[in-house]
């Protein structure tokens, strides 16, 4: 559940230590999705899965509950996809643990595996929310 869209070759080009570029790219990573987080209420609403399946995918809502959480309507971002919230925490966590494996690099190994059972987590949050929904 990690988000990671930052090319290794521009983290090189950067000449960012090769034992750094994996935090560095999960930082940057997460710095953008944050950064353009307002601008996702004005893509439009497509789910494949409710298109070609006529049932909602797991991650239906979440683009919404983030937004919400973002703009401090809990409630709303409750009621679009509670686990938006754990995604939000995953977020923050990957926002604030990846510099501190950058200055402390012997919580490296710790900050990537608490990140990657932290992602589980949120993962079964999503498929837990989207069972109870289609009950």
């Amino acid at each position: 559940m990690e988000v990671d869209i930052c090319p290794r070759w521009f983290l090189a080009t950067l000449r960012i230590p090769e034992r750094s570029r994996d935090q560095v790219a999960f930082f940057l990573s997460t710095f953008v999705v944050i950064v353009f987080l307002p601008l996702i209420t004005y893509i439009p609403h497509f789910c494949l899965m409710q298109k070609l399946l006529g049932i909602p995918c797991p991650g239906c809502g979440v683009s919404r509950s983030l937004s919400a959480i973002v703009r401090l309507r809990p409630a709303m971002a409750w009621a679009a996809n509670p686990a938006g919230f754990g995604i939000a925490g995953l977020f923050l966590y990957q926002f604030v643990a990846r510099p501190i494996a950058l200055i402390f690099p012997q919580t490296d190994h710790f900050v990537s595996d608490t990140s990657r059972r932290l992602g589980n987590a949120v993962l079964m949050c999503l498929l837990y929310v989207w069972i109870q929904r289609l009950r």
